[in-house]
């Protein structure tokens, strides 16, 4: 369980591990801070440009999010609390195969990719083979950069200490209850959402041959055990809402029905509005 309850003197960190519904996410979290007080998405090495603030910008933002590993606490001068989004390894590494190798075939080399299917020798030799090799377990152990097949059982061990501690998870197949958690968590307004971010070239999993099943959940066996674990961390969060959770569900997708698609695009106006420098530090 976690150390301690999230207060507003958290500066707060999403560690938006790809394709785990990370931007459906976001279009919420866009809703609950002021552009100034959250620093601009990390990516790559935007990182250590994050790691290397001057203190009065550490405190001054409150949100960082962004595809990055665990760890940026340690360079903050305020307390921070962790938040991710966990899914199921094998639809994980299938989703990013068909996004990113799919969709610059498509969007780059003007490919047809109707009806391609991956085989086990696409996914050994794709560049973007880390993104089928234990993707969770190595965002939240903090060591993204290790090699290719390279990955420990000590960097699974690392990945559960860092969700038990100060780290509200989420799991994607359970989106709803993941919403109805978190914002009880965080306190968060108007939780509602849609989909963005979906791939367009998915296929779904029956069509894809068991050969390429087995291999990427023996592939992802680390990630598979780091699911499994946040399962239990996850339940336990839903029972923190009590009994009548049931109705709260219920209640809660009914309106989302209704506010999600007039909210997403409130969000999607406060991101470009907050790019103004000067407007920016008011929304």
């Amino acid at each position: 369980m976690n150390d301690t309850e999230f207060s507003r003197q958290h500066a707060l960190i999403f560690v938006h591990i790809p394709k785990t519904a990370g931007s459906t996410l976001e279009q919420i979290l866009l809703r609950q801070y002021r552009a100034a007080e959250m620093y601009p998405f990390i990516e790559g090495e935007d990182f250590k440009r994050a790691t290397e603030l001057s203190l009065e910008q550490k405190t001054r933002y409150r949100l960082f999010q962004g595809h990055m590993p665990y760890g940026l606490h340690r360079y903050l001068k305020q307390p921070a609390y962790y938040l991710t989004l966990l899914r199921n390894p094998v639809q994980t590494a299938l989703s990013s195969y068909f996004y990113f190798e799919m969709g610059y075939r498509r969007d780059v080399l003007h490919q047809d990719v109707s009806g391609m299917v991956p085989t086990v020798a696409d996914l050994k030799e794709s560049k973007m083979r880390l993104m089928f090799d234990n993707l969770q377990t190595r965002h939240m152990s903090g060591k993204t950069w290790v090699k290719f097949g390279e990955c420990k059982e000590e960097m699974l061990e690392q990945a559960k200490t860092n969700l038990a501690h100060n780290c509200a998870v989420g799991l994607v197949e359970r989106f709803d209850e993941t919403v109805l958690s978190l914002a009880h968590i965080f306190g968060w307004r108007a939780p509602y959402y849609i989909k963005t971010n979906v791939s367009r070239t998915r296929l779904a999993r029956d069509k894809i041959a068991p050969d390429v099943i087995e291999w990427l959940t023996e592939q992802n066996r680390f990630d598979v055990e780091l699911y499994q674990y946040a399962q239990t961390l996850f339940d336990a969060q839903v029972k923190m809402l009590g009994a009548r959770f049931g109705e709260m569900l219920t209640q809660y997708r009914s309106r989302n029905r209704l506010w999600g698609s007039s909210l997403d695009k409130v969000s999607r106006v406060k991101r470009k509005v907050s790019q103004v420098k000067f407007i920016g530090e008011f929304v």
